[in-house]
């Protein structure tokens, strides 16, 4: 999958130091928030995509790699990637 740019942009905010920004939780929010609304239609389709069950979770966790993320919803085998994108998806309804 090519990443498109303006998915790029929104992974920045998931930030290694997330916690001193957040430390009530909110991440997901601010970031919506803090996106140009042109470029939530094109995340959303990115998420849609994601979740099309056309990706295994090593699939999805490279992808995510790909990003400008420094956090994960995932470490080692732990956690799920694909389960993160599913609840992230719901957030653009």
């Amino acid at each position: 999958m090519r990443i498109p740019a303006e998915f790029l942009t929104f992974t920045v905010f998931f930030h290694q130091d997330v916690h001193l920004f957040f430390p009530n939780g909110g991440l997901i929010e601010d970031a919506i928030a803090n996106t140009p609304e042109e470029n939530l239609g094109v995340i959303k389709q990115s998420l849609e995509e994601l979740n099309s069950g056309r990706y295994d979770e090593a699939q999805l966790r490279s992808i995510w790699r790909e990003t400008k993320a420094e956090i994960s919803p995932f470490r080692g085998e732990e956690g799920s990637c694909t389960e993160f994108l599913k609840e992230l998806r719901t957030y653009f309804d």
